[in-house]
């Protein structure tokens, strides 16, 4: 109980110490005792004012309390929310450090077949020719694994699986399309392929990395002209 609280019911009983005073010299000669009922009316009445004072100061300090309470729960999610920030830049800066530095180099050239190969059903030679794409990837960051690589459009076809591609070891893959594959799927004198690299960095986590090459039919030279981005923002798998 504070001091100025000690002074408020201080005041209060001499005020009605000396309301009973002066009431008992005024009616001194009419005073008797009182009975328990009157007695307990005359007491209930005398500390009514006291009790609520009471419950008053109570619920004061409990909702002083509850705002103590409600400002430190702020202020430890405030501490909690900065030290997320922490931990999201602390965890970026380390899945950046992870990266590998790929650099994507496509060249494409047509191979003509043994026209010796001949199919026995048609008498025919199967396919004139296959255009062979030659993929070189290097990676002058850090180290990954479990890379693989494959083409998703317009077809689908594996090149490359569990590989692990680092700054000593680039990795130098092809894969082929036939003539038919070709013609089924040329575009205006041209194909579009999407060739897509997936890994798995030092600490973990899975990325994939897109690419769109495109072939054009060249008329200066014999081999297709190669057109694409080396490229390609990391995409993490989930």
């Amino acid at each position: 109980m504070s001091k100025k609280t000690k002074l408020y019911i201080a005041i209060y009983i001499l005020a009605v110490f000396i309301y009973t005073a002066i009431f008992c010299i005024i009616n001194f000669k009419h005073l008797t005792l009182l009975d328990s009922p009157s007695l307990g009316d005359f007491l209930s009445g005398l500390f009514a004012p006291i009790a609520f004072l009471y419950l008053l100061l109570g619920y004061k300090q409990q909702e002083k309390a509850l705002n103590q309470t409600n400002k430190d729960i702020l202020e430890q999610l405030r501490i909690q929310k900065k030290l997320l920030e922490l931990q999201l830049k602390d965890q970026k800066a380390k899945e950046h450090a992870a990266q590998p530095i790929i650099d994507f180099w496509v060249t494409a050239k047509d191979i003509p077949y043994n026209k010796e190969f001949i199919n026995l059903r048609t008498s025919r030679p199967q396919e004139s020719f296959k255009r062979r794409f030659n993929i070189n990837l290097n990676n002058s960051g850090e180290k990954v694994s479990q890379v693989n690589v494959t083409c998703e459009m317009p077809l689908y076809k594996r090149i490359a699986f569990n590989r692990v591609l680092s700054e000593s070891e680039p990795l130098r893959i092809y894969f082929d399309l036939g003539e038919s594959e070709i013609i089924e799927h040329m575009v205006e004198k041209g194909i579009d392929l999407k060739i897509q690299i997936t890994y798995r960095t030092s600490i973990g986590l899975r990325y994939k990395l897109k690419y769109e090459v495109t072939t054009v039919e060249s008329v200066k030279s014999t081999h297709p002209t190669v057109i694409y981005s080396p490229i390609s923002n990391p995409i993490q798998i989930d």
